[in-house]
């Protein structure tokens, strides 16, 4: 039952709301928030409802982020979803300057967008351990557009026996097919035809792979479609395997496979992927 909204600032804070919902066996949702809150985020909240769970989302900016954000809006809109905790920290309470921690797991952080921006996933992963020992929640929700982070963070969980579900949801797109993001938000108006035409060669290409097309060959066509159609700044497209994101060579011997692109729009990375088998 929703009985308002708290505004945390401080680990302590955060851990004292827990403790109080667990007090009456309440089960514990988290949604990580990088970036502006939108309706893909408010998706999310509404599956942890489903799920009868108190919802704790967390808003941090990553360090020289474009993605601009208004705290108090942000909130206004979570309080108005029923989101039972927004987490609103300082920085320094999550990325504490010299800690030296960098997470790494091979074949996952070091493959995509970890190879073309290495490092890029070391704030994000420390942050939402944190966050995940913080809270000790049940479930954390994301939506697929980060597959590869919420892969190498189930890889994470596993490994260090923590007893949390990440659990994977379909991303909210747009009418022309554009995956519902933060970046998608930040782009000039006439960038947003790119992203669609990202989506629609994406699902183009993995239909085609599922009827039997040589991945290889498939990818390099589709790059070609890709600049014809006028999407430039193309950092990967890629057919990989949907849990380990190891290469995938054949879709009928390798799979369950996944079809990943990123491109470069307006100074941000906009990456989609779409299953295949």
């Amino acid at each position: 039952m929703f009985d308002g909204l708290s505004v945390l600032r401080s680990p302590c804070q955060l851990r004292g709301k827990v403790q109080s919902w667990r007090r009456v066996g309440e089960r514990v949702a988290l949604i990580p928030v990088l970036g502006p809150v939108h309706e893909g985020h408010l998706d999310l909240v509404r599956a942890a409802h489903l799920d009868t769970c108190r919802v704790a989302v967390c808003l941090v900016d990553l360090s020289g982020s474009p993605l601009a954000r208004e705290i108090e809006a942000d909130i206004r809109v979570l309080e108005a979803a029923q989101v039972d905790a927004v987490i609103s920290p300082a920085a320094d309470s999550y990325s504490p300057d010299g800690h030296r921690t960098r997470l790494r797991v091979g074949g996952l952080t070091d493959v995509l967008c970890g190879k073309v921006a290495q490092g890029c996933f070391d704030f994000a992963l420390l942050m939402t351990l944190r966050l995940i020992n913080q809270t000790q929640a049940d479930l954390v929700l994301m939506s697929d557009v980060q597959w590869q982070y919420s892969v190498i963070l189930s890889q994470l969980v596993g490994d260090l026996d923590l007893d949390t579900e990440i659990r994977i949801l379909p991303a909210r797109r747009h009418g022309d097919g554009a995956v519902c993001s933060a970046e998608w938000h930040a782009l000039p108006e006439a960038a947003r035809g790119h992203a669609a035409g990202l989506a629609r060669i994406l699902a183009e290409l993995a239909a085609e792979l599922r009827c039997g097309a040589d991945p290889v060959a498939c990818c390099k066509n589709g790059a070609a479609r890709l600049a014809e159609a006028g999407v430039e700044g193309l950092e990967y497209l890629e057919l990989r395997h949907a849990g380990t994101l190891a290469r995938v060579h054949d879709t009928v011997l390798d799979g369950p496979a996944r079809l990943f692109g990123a491109v470069r729009l307006g100074g941000l990375r906009l990456v989609d992927s779409v299953g295949v088998v």
